[in-house]
């Protein structure tokens, strides 16, 4: 017997191992505890009452996990990871699952939905462009190994954190430059969900915010980097990306997902500083 639910109907624990076993094929590895799997799904603004789960007599078989939140000024789905058991794929299940969670998600007010799809994927690729996705953007996603930093130019700015109180101001100091749109994990909206996992470091050049960086010290992922458009080239962003490293508890790794691969300059600086590519993804949107 098959049967359709919201997954606030059950455990979290329940969940978590479908997740793991789900994703045990998967291009990366992804294996976190109940604790990380609850702040995993916080962060990305998971509402169990809009996520959905398939059951084959009565074991979970699928989720999908949908992150709610503003995006671009609209309410919208953020798909935060769908998956099927191995043993049960090849039934539809992933397409019931989205056939039966938009009218969830257009009962709340939500008129668009986002999700990234790792390039090299191309089953869950054409799958969402079947069921109506577009691509919008494609990602590629760096990473710094411990002790691999390069020394940039001398900057001459004073390095300060940030506290909670004062993100908005670079924030909007960001999105009034030429700073590129954070994907949905990386965005500030996401950071605010859970502000006692990152580090925000910001340069400072006249008393005014010359750049900032963002860490999460715990895994050494960096989900922002910005630098002020005409103050590029002054050695800030290498002073930036020293203090984040300083800061990771990886022994100075630091990792970046989804920068937005029409930026060159970013990845030619990150390139000079030590980073090297990874994965790539494409973003994905489907208005309902």
């Amino acid at each position: 017997m098959t049967e359709y639910i919201t997954l606030d109907k059950l455990p979290l624990e329940t969940v978590r191992r479908c997740f793991l076993e789900a994703f045990g094929d998967y291009f990366v590895k992804i294996a976190p505890g109940l604790e990380d799997f609850r702040r995993m799904n916080a962060l990305r603004g998971v509402d169990y009452s809009v996520s959905m789960g398939v059951l084959e007599d009565g074991v979970l078989a699928g989720f999908t996990l949908s992150g709610v939140g503003n995006w671009r000024g609209l309410p919208t789905a953020y798909d935060a990871g769908t998956a099927v058991l191995k043993s049960s794929r090849g039934r539809g299940y992933s397409t019931g699952m989205f056939h039966r969670l938009k009218p969830l998600l257009k009962g709340r007010g939500i008129g668009l939905c986002l999700l990234e799809v790792i390039d090299g994927n191309q089953a869950a690729k054409t799958l969402y462009e079947k069921l109506g996705f577009r691509v919008t953007r494609r990602f590629v996603c760096q990473a710094l190994k411990a002790g691999a930093l390069r020394a940039g130019r001398p900057a001459g700015v004073e390095i300060t954190d940030v506290p909670l109180s004062a993100w908005p101001a670079l924030r909007a100091a960001m999105e009034g430059d030429e700073g590129f749109l954070p994907s949905w994990q990386n965005s500030w909206d996401s950071l605010r969900r859970l502000p006692d996992g990152f580090v925000v470091k910001a340069a400072w050049f006249g008393g005014e915010p010359a750049g900032y960086g963002v860490v999460a010290p715990a895994a050494g992922s960096m989900p922002q980097l910005w630098v002020r458009s005409g103050l590029r080239g002054r050695g800030i962003g290498s002073a930036l990306i020293a203090g984040l490293a300083g800061a990771s508890r990886k022994g100075g790794a630091l990792s970046w997902v989804n920068i937005d691969e029409t930026r060159a300059d970013v990845l030619k600086f990150l390139k000079a500083r030590g980073f090297e590519p990874g994965l790539a993804q494409y973003e994905m949107e489907l208005e309902l």
